[in-house]
């Protein structure tokens, strides 16, 4: 997945692999950078659900972003807008070994 971020603080933007488990959880591995300089790496869990429809959040401390996947199942495109200073645009593409 590929992230930008805006807020108060500035700007970052990140790498992240992702490994969902079916049942609603997944993990996840960061390398992010921000106007400070150099790369950092994270790493952490959350939950997710996939409606019907496509639409999806997911859920990471507390933190919930809205997606939507599309109709193959292979690419999201999601969104985070806490408010007028958080702004988060993200990209999902399935890896294909």
């Amino acid at each position: 997945m590929a992230e930008l971020n805006i807020n108060n603080g500035g700007e970052s933007s990140a790498i992240t692999e992702i490994v969902f488990d079916g049942n609603g959880n997944f993990t996840f591995n960061q390398i992010y950078g921000d106007q400070n300089g150099g790369n950092q790496e994270r790493s952490g869990s959350g939950t997710y659900e996939v409606k019907a429809d496509g639409s999806c959040t997911f859920t990471v401390n507390g933190e919930v972003t809205d997606a939507r996947l599309s109709a193959d199942g292979r690419t999201f495109v999601a969104a985070r807008n806490d408010s007028a200073s958080v702004h988060n645009v993200s990209v999902g593409v399935k890896h294909s070994p």
